[in-house]
C-alpha cells in the first residue's frame, strides 16, 4: 500500500493491528470510490442517494480508521473499476449480491479490534447496514 505520509499514532498498536487497521482503512478508501462510482452508474434518485450515502458513511470510516493508524490513503481504483465491469456483464442483482457479502465479511473482520478500538465498533454496526441496504438497490 502506498502512503503520502505518516503521522504519529494516537494508540499503540502492535505490528499485528496495524497491518489489520492499515488494510481496512484502504478497503474503506476503496469502498468510497466504489460506491461514488456506483452511484454514478445507476439510474433512478434513491439508489443515487443510497450509494452517495454509503459512501460519505465509507469516508468516515476511513477517518476513524487514520485516527488510528496514522495513515493517510488514496483509493485504489482497482476494486471499483472491477466492480463496474462485473456490474456491466452480471447485472445490479448480482453484483448486489456480493457487496452486501463483502459488507458482513468486513463486519467480522472488525470484531476482534472492537473492544480495544471503540469506534471501530460504529464501523461494525454500519457495515452491517450496508449489506442491507445495497440489497434494497435490486428492490
Amino acid at each position: 500500500m502506498k502512503f503520502e505520509k505518516k503521522s504519529d499514532k494516537k494508540v499503540d498498536l502492535s505490528d499485528k493491528e496495524t497491518k489489520a487497521l492499515v488494510k481496512a482503512q484502504q478497503r474503506k478508501m476503496d469502498d468510497v470510490a466504489l460506491y461514488t462510482n456506483l452511484a454514478q452508474k445507476v439510474k433512478s434518485k434513491p439508489q443515487k442517494d443510497m450509494l452517495k450515502l454509503m459512501a460519505d458513511e465509507e469516508g468516515k470510516h476511513a477517518s476513524i480508521l487514520k485516527t488510528y493508524t496514522g495513515e493517510v490513503l488514496k483509493p485504489n481504483p482497482f476494486r471499483s473499476v472491477s466492480v463496474l465491469v462485473l456490474l456491466q456483464i452480471l447485472g445490479l442483482s448480482n453484483v448486489a449480491k456480493m457487496l452486501s457479502k463483502d459488507e458482513l465479511k468486513s463486519a467480522a473482520k472488525y470484531e476482534p479490534y472492537a473492544e480495544k478500538f471503540k469506534k471501530v465498533k460504529e464501523l461494525i454496526s454500519d457495515d452491517k447496514k450496508h449489506a442491507e441496504r445495497i440489497l434494497k438497490l435490486c428492490e
